[in-house]
């Protein structure tokens, strides 16, 4: 049917070659370990275009599979016995494939070649779905996009043959790279977070991650895992930021408002910056123009369209990480939410497969919680499906005792702006881990509390000139220093 289609659609014959493939299947009936070699390349029975030649592949993997050796007369008795050596051309036409090999020193080139045709058919198959979807109204665009450049990326994965590696070779590597590890100065083997204490808990975010940040609502996500972007760019590590919720203009506001250390309701009532803090602001939004920071503000997105925007962002600014904002918002298929929701997850952790980046999702929690004595998150307060749990390598918990009443902890010490980061789930590290972080919630900026560290004013280090009472003295751009000519009786100090 696909040959049929190919015709169809272009008219000719796809790419094949006839001659090699007899010579690779003679070559395997005139030696057995021929096969051994060329299996290695020939994944499946499709590989071969004739019908009659996939025919006699599959009856060789069957005999090798159930331990029996591959030749000639094994071949032509395993044919028989499942009723197809008629529609192979008999026994004669199996003698004489063996019969025109003289040898099987090439059959691996040959294999090759084999495959190399194959794959140009399926590209051909492929490119033609694409191209029927594409006209068919019906689809969604993003979907077939989707699916073309999966195909397209399972098609070159597959093809990908690698050797078995003995346990010197393996020994060898491993012990570079422990080596490199010990020389190492810095602990990080993933995207850094900026937080020291985060950072060497997790080594950083990993490749091909998908790791969940939840919390109930106004707990702090958006502002933690903007901190987490701008703190990646800020090491000029390019970042993709997909805000399903909030409009990019407020995101703008957070993310200056965290990185110039200024009051976030200064950006609603501009009125309330003085000079100082304009002077804050202008430095902070000028670093911030400067970062690899891309933010897409559009709602309701589905997986496929993320996907096609964050391979372009891929191939055109090279991004290392995305960040979503938030799961539960994204558009999913299936009969019921449960269904969207693990279909949603399913296909994020495919996507940071497939484009080789930490994916970042944030996630809602249900209500279960606020019914319980412990207020913090668990796995099972995962809104709507435990998919999530599953499909993820990550799970984390924002917490925020002052949220749910508690002024004080156990040795009587404030929990103002105290925010607990819980892993609930860490594949490849320690369950249950708990670290602290002080939030500023009126500049949105979250802090490492051991290390007492985000991210650097942007002001810091810069030098500003003020007129002080007919003085001139110079001080650090971060200090909140104003003229007492500009302030009034009733103004107190900043």
């Amino acid at each position: 049917m696909r040959k049929q289609t190919e015709n169809l659609i272009y008219g000719n014959l796809p790419p094949q070659d006839i001659d090699l493939e007899k010579a690779v299947l003679g070559a395997c009936m005139l030696e057995s370990e021929t096969y051994e070699d060329v299996v290695q390349f020939i994944k499946n029975p499709e590989y071969f275009y004739k019908d009659e030649h996939q025919a006699i592949w599959q009856a060789m993997s069957e005999l090798a599979a159930s331990g029996h050796q591959v030749d000639l007369l094994t071949i032509t008795d395993k044919l028989r016995k499942i009723g197809k050596l008629e529609q192979v051309g008999g026994a004669y036409a199996l003698t004489m494939l063996s019969a025109e090999v003289s040898s099987s020193a090439h059959a691996g080139t040959h294999a090759r070649i084999i495959t190399e045709k194959y794959l140009a058919r399926e590209s051909i198959r492929i490119s033609g779905e694409t191209l029927s979807n594409s006209y068919d109204e019906t689809q969604d665009v993003f979907d077939t996009i989707n699916t073309a450049l999966t195909s397209l990326s399972d098609l070159q994965g597959g093809s990908i043959t690698k050797m078995p590696r003995s346990a010197a070779e393996l020994t060898k590597e491993h012990r570079e790279r422990i080596s490199g590890l010990q020389k190492a100065t810095a602990v990080l083997s993933g995207i850094p977070t900026g937080f020291p204490t985060l950072d060497e808990f997790t080594g950083g975010w990993q490749n091909q991650d998908l790791i969940i940040l939840a919390a109930r609502p106004s707990v702090g996500k958006t502002a933690f895992v903007l901190n987490l972007a701008i703190n990646a760019a800020l090491k000029e590590i390019p970042v993709a930021f997909f805000s399903l919720e909030m409009s990019s203009l407020s995101l703008l506001n957070r993310a200056i408002a965290s990185m110039g250390n200024i009051e976030l309701y200064k950006f609603v009532q501009s009125r309330r910056m003085n000079q100082s803090d304009m002077e804050t602001y202008m430095l902070a939004s000028d670093k911030f123009s400067k970062l690899k920071l891309f933010i897409d503000e559009q709602a309701a997105m589905s997986v496929s369209e993320v996907r096609a925007k964050a391979r372009t962002l891929k191939r055109k600014h090279g991004i290392k990480m995305i960040i979503i904002d938030y799961l539960q918002l994204m558009r999913g298929k299936g009969g019921n939410r449960e269904t969207e929701i693990s279909g949603i997850s399913r296909d994020l952790k495919a996507m940071a497969k497939d484009l080789d980046v930490p994916v970042i999702a944030l996630s809602q929690l249900s209500r279960a919680l606020e019914g319980r004595t412990n207020k913090v998150p668990q796995l099972s307060d995962l809104r709507e499906s435990g998919a999530i749990e599953q499909d993820a390598d990550v799970v984390t918990f924002l917490y925020r005792p002052e949220y749910h009443g508690i002024t004080n902890n156990a040795m009587g010490e404030s929990t103002e702006g105290l925010t607990e980061l819980h892993f609930g789930k860490f594949r490849n590290g320690e369950i249950g881990a708990k670290i602290d972080f002080i939030f500023q919630k009126e500049c949105q900026l979250f802090k490492d509390k051991e290390a007492d560290t985000g991210f650097e004013n942007p002001a810091a280090g810069i030098t500003k000139q003020v007129d002080f009472g007919g003085s001139k003295m110079f001080i650090p751009g971060g200090l909140q220093i104003r003229n007492p000519s500009e302030m009034n009786d009733n103004e107190p100090w900043d």
